[in-house]
């Protein structure tokens, strides 16, 4: 099972306020955010026709510091929209069905990363084991090698043959 926020179906901080962005976004793009918000958002409109036109995406303006420009809602929006896939960006879909799919798209990137970290540890898991397993056998050879040299090396004592005259 996840944590407490899983269990409740609660995004972490970071995630709750980007959510919050971008359904402000999506309410900007159907009109129906209040008018300070639309002073500090632009839609990006190329000069020419071009693919990206038709994409629902914002202009990211320009940030004179990065302590707080970054932070700021004319900044951070847009970027948070624009970073989001094509599919979400459509402004024609449902409210409730953005929120769904935004929380979603967001929680399987998170279910990757962790499949994807296991994967990871489980391989090198296996890794260690066949290490070890090497060097037992490498230390297993090397006694016996030792003990072949041991044993070639030992010299049995003969009985020597007396020299006594009758």
């Amino acid at each position: 099972m996840g944590g407490p926020l899983e269990q409740l179906h609660w995004l972490p901080i970071r995630k709750r306020i980007t959510f919050k962005l971008c359904l402000l976004l999506l309410n900007y793009l159907k009109g129906l955010a209040p008018q300070y918000i639309t002073e500090l958002l632009q839609p990006y409109t190329p000069i020419r026709n071009l693919w990206s036109s038709t994409n629902n995406t914002l202009v990211v303006p320009m940030i004179r510091t990065t302590t707080y420009g970054n932070r700021r809602i004319s900044y951070a929006a847009p970027q948070a929209w624009n970073n989001l896939p094509a599919d979400l960006r459509n402004t024609s879909i449902l409210v409730d069905s953005f929120k769904s799919k935004l929380k979603t798209q967001r929680c399987i990137n998170v279910e990757i990363i962790i499949i994807i970290l296991l994967i990871i540890i489980i391989i090198m898991i296996i890794i260690i084991i066949i290490i070890i397993i090497i060097i037992i056998i490498i230390i297993i050879i090397i006694i016996i090698i030792i003990i072949i040299i041991i044993t070639l090396n030992y010299k049995s004592p003969v009985p020597q043959k007396s020299s006594t005259i009758d």
